[in-house]
């Protein structure tokens, strides 16, 4: 305050109730951003660990494709034909101990790809349920930015009426400001 006592004491101060009320109302907005801002950042850290999650399963557990099992049942088929043309008297082969001992690794070869697709068909599933874990803390980040924007908002008008409250003396003051302001104004007076 810059002025004369006569000018301090003719200042048109608020109402002590409409203050307060102002003073609840800076309060419970903040508090309610303060709870809005936790379960926001709640949410967030919840959503990047799904993500994680999913990202970490997709790398773990590569699912063979179509194309995959074809290629191995191809494998397979072209190693049998000479020892099923041996076996039904047709051309046999140089070395059949060889050509039967890499079929029997083809047969296996297939039958592990097979088995991975089968595997990665329940991984898809697993994964499915990571995208909807996703999708549902999408929703929730959302939903707790969006009550987060209204608590800011609250705040931001109760400070706004504060400000209005306190027009009429002249100069700016801070919510925080005024008891210490108001308290210094009486003991000057």
């Amino acid at each position: 305050w810059q002025g004369d006592l006569a000018g301090l004491r003719s200042l048109a101060l608020p109402a002590e109730e409409d203050v307060d009320a102002v003073f609840d109302q800076i309060a419970d907005a903040a508090e309610q951003a303060g709870a809005e801002r936790a379960a926001r950042d709640r949410e967030a850290e919840r959503l990047e660990q799904v993500q994680l999650d999913r990202r970490q399963a997709l790398q773990a557990h590569p699912t063979p494709g179509q194309q995959d099992l074809d290629a191995a049942r191809g494998r397979r088929q072209t190693a049998w034909a000479p020892l099923k043309a041996q076996l039904l008297g047709g051309q046999r082969t140089d070395d059949p101990d060889a050509a039967a001992q890499a079929y029997e690794g083809l047969v296996d070869a297939a039958d592990h790809t097979a088995d991975a697709r089968f595997s990665g068909a329940e991984h898809a599933g697993r994964l499915a349920a990571l995208d909807s874990e996703i999708e549902k803390s999408e929703l929730r980040l959302n939903q707790a930015e969006a009550r987060l924007v209204k608590a800011n908002d609250a705040h931001d008008q109760a400070s706004a009426e504060f400000a209005r409250l306190v027009s009429p003396l002249g100069f700016a003051l801070s919510p925080a400001a005024f008891g210490a302001w108001r308290d210094s104004r009486i003991s000057a007076l």
